[in-house]
């Protein structure tokens, strides 16, 4: 049994030191005797097997690194992630003057795609603001993020290093428009990878506000080992970092305005933020059905009287006449759909404020 010890903590050796920040040194002098009370545990307890003690040891580093230690399952049963079709950007421009663009990937193709959605729909407008929707957004092309970055970013100066090498992408069309509007970047936990070094860069580069919540904290180099059983385990091995030098590695983006939608409505509101939600997206509470006696007041019965009474006030008032008719119409014209994706609404709220303060750039930091 004593080669068995021997092999499992020379595979937890070869496991640790792959991450980040670790080193054998580190993992050979812990503070306090963990091998003496595996072997202590394993050699006088009959609760476990040596495949059950290596499982439990296993699933601690899993739990512990959540972010530096991806098992990737190859089962049938497993449900593979949604693939956006399309084009990589998408964008529009609010009433308010305010510029949208979403993201859904982030890869060679995304520049290009914003710069045809500003052509299209955004150039021919005069902006207040720019929204830039990173929700749901994935990608680990990061050269990509800073060739998009530079839409919003002037310079050349380089704004990513990527385990130890810096990023520089130059010869693009300015957009100077862009550089000087403000900018709120909206971030959630399906935000991974690229995406999230693009929310990073924004931050930091072009002080944008982040609003939303956590991103999923995957950004980094993976290393893809295949097992036996056809799942496939990513180990985070190398770092990438800001030009700030904040390392994003494994690290999850924290929101400078967070905005707690509940799981259940994000995406659906995210994918149509004019849909009515079948419960509160905020507080996560279902909403009480109103019945159409609620909304709507039964009009008075009219008799003999009042309706001789009506003829007589308008003929005395002729002019009230057409201030009904005026005000009539004004309450049948139809009014325009109402937002209900909190987090694009706050994001509008921020902007329609900066605009009104007169700012052209904020940080919350």
């Amino acid at each position: 049994m004593r080669h068995l010890a021997v092999r499992f903590r020379n595979t937890a050796f070869v496991v640790l030191s792959l991450l980040p920040g670790l080193s054998r040194a580190d993992i050979s002098v812990p503070q306090k005797p963990w091998k003496e009370v595996y072997d202590l545990i394993r050699a006088n307890l009959r609760l476990s097997t040596e495949s059950e003690l290596n499982q439990a040891a296993v699933e601690q580093l899993l739990a512990k690194h959540p972010n530096r230690i991806l098992w990737e399952t190859n089962s049938a049963s497993a449900v593979p992630a949604a693939a956006f079709e399309g084009p990589p950007a998408t964008g529009r421009v609010f009433d308010q003057g305010i510029g949208y663009m979403r993201v859904v990937r982030v890869d060679s193709l995304l520049y290009e795609s914003i710069q045809s959605e500003w052509s299209r729909a955004v150039n021919t407008n005069k902006l207040k603001g720019m929204i830039l929707d990173l929700r749901y957004a994935d990608g680990s092309d990061y050269e990509a993020s800073v060739r998009a970055a530079r839409v919003f970013v002037a310079g050349e100066q380089p704004l990513l290093t990527l385990g130890g090498k810096p990023l520089t992408v130059t010869g693009q069309k300015e957009f100077k428009p862009l550089y000087e509007i403000p900018l709120v970047v909206l971030i959630n936990g399906g935000t991974r990878g690229a995406a999230e070094a693009l929310a990073a860069i924004l931050r930091q580069e072009r002080a944008s506000v982040v609003l939303g919540s956590d991103t999923a904290g995957s950004a980094g180099i993976y290393q893809q080992f295949t097992l036996s059983n056809g799942d496939r385990l990513r180990l985070l091995t190398g770092d990438i970092k800001t030009a700030g030098g904040n390392n994003l590695a494994g690290v999850q983006i924290r929101p400078d305005i967070e905005v707690g939608v509940n799981s259940q409505e994000e995406r659906r509101l995210w994918e149509d933020p004019y849909s009515k939600p079948a419960t509160d997206p905020v507080l996560d509470k279902p909403r009480k059905s109103l019945s159409s006696k609620a909304l709507v007041k039964p009009a008075p019965k009219l008799n003999e009287a009042t309706l001789v009474k009506r003829q007589r006030e308008d003929q005395s008032h002729p002019i009230a006449v057409d201030s009904d008719s005026e005000r009539t119409a004004a309450i049948e014209k139809p009014k325009p759909p109402e937002l209900r994706d909190p987090t694009l609404a706050r994001a509008l709220d921020v902007l329609q404020a900066i605009a009104i303060l007169g700012v052209q750039s904020v940080s919350l930091e």
